[in-house]
């Protein structure tokens, strides 16, 4: 394979995109995809129920699969009934893991109704879906809760770390924003008690997949030339996004998107990038 050549301004302009900082929405269409912690009661043949993984609102998901042109993107995902602890029962579409090629990245402390602080962390990214992995479109990947959001920020962290050689070498250093990294949970069940005392619960940690060592692998997950652009649009365009909540005002902000409960992965024990 030749090198990868990603243009110096393209890095230069998303220096600093991933790390973290209300209101202000995305300017460019988007879907809402959340995680949810997998739940032990669900049993293994329940798929991602059990297991933990990314969420997003049936209607909602059909319309953005209907608005990009993408309506296959559907077939890479299970439809379930989820019954949350409030009662209101609703239909999502859920998968273990994401591949996507992160935009931006913020983070920020919310006082909830009850009085506590709930931590969450957002990913604005393009989401790639298919074998090989083709770009569907802009998703905002959202962790709730103080370990997973923190878990979602780290899978990024490590990516990036992990495949620093490789895109040293074959990708003139180029930025872990235009590669698709996969982030939720992988091979069996692995649930972690987090909190404190009485008030310790499972979770399913969010983690990335990061055995990229050989540069037909990089290749794979490469956006390709023509979607290094549109990253570099986008991120431009989520300066006010991610200001936001850099803010850190003490209003009380409205939640958007759908936030289950904590999740997390196991490494795959195969070697190969899971496409």
């Amino acid at each position: 394979m030749s090198k990868i050549n990603v243009p110096q301004e393209a890095n230069d302009s998303v220096k600093g995109s991933l790390e973290t900082g209300g209101g202000v929405k995305l300017p460019y269409p988007h879907v809402f995809f959340s995680f949810r912690n997998g739940q032990r009661v669900a049993g293994k043949a329940q798929g991602e129920l059990f297991y933990g993984g990314f969420q997003a609102d049936q209607e909602d998901l059909v319309a953005y699969a209907d608005a990009v042109g993408h309506r296959e993107m559907l077939d890479q995902f299970t439809l379930y009934e989820i019954s949350p602890r409030s009662g209101n029962v609703y239909n999502a579409y859920m998968r273990r893991s994401l591949a996507i090629a992160p935009i931006a990245v913020r983070s920020r402390w919310f006082s909830t109704r009850e009085n506590k602080n709930v931590l969450k962390t957002q990913v604005a990214a393009l989401l790639g879906v298919g074998k090989p992995l083709h770009c569907v479109g802009a998703v905002v990947v959202t962790a709730s809760g103080f370990n997973q959001a923190k878990n979602l920020q780290s899978a990024l962290n490590d990516n990036a770390r992990m495949t620093a050689g490789v895109r040293r070498e074959f990708a003139n250093s180029a930025a872990p924003n235009f590669f698709y990294q996969f982030v939720g949970t992988f091979g069996d069940e692995n649930f972690e008690m987090v909190g404190k005392g009485e008030n310790k619960s499972p979770i399913t940690p969010i983690k990335s997949y990061g055995k990229v060592e050989t540069a037909e692998q990089l290749e794979q997950l490469y956006v390709g030339d023509d979607l290094v652009n549109l990253i570099v649009d986008y991120k431009n365009q989520s300066e006010d996004w991610v200001n936001d909540w850099k803010k850190q005002d003490r209003q009380r902000q409205e939640d958007t998107g759908y936030y289950g409960e904590p999740p997390e992965l196991e490494v795959p024990q195969d070697e190969e990038i899971p496409l």
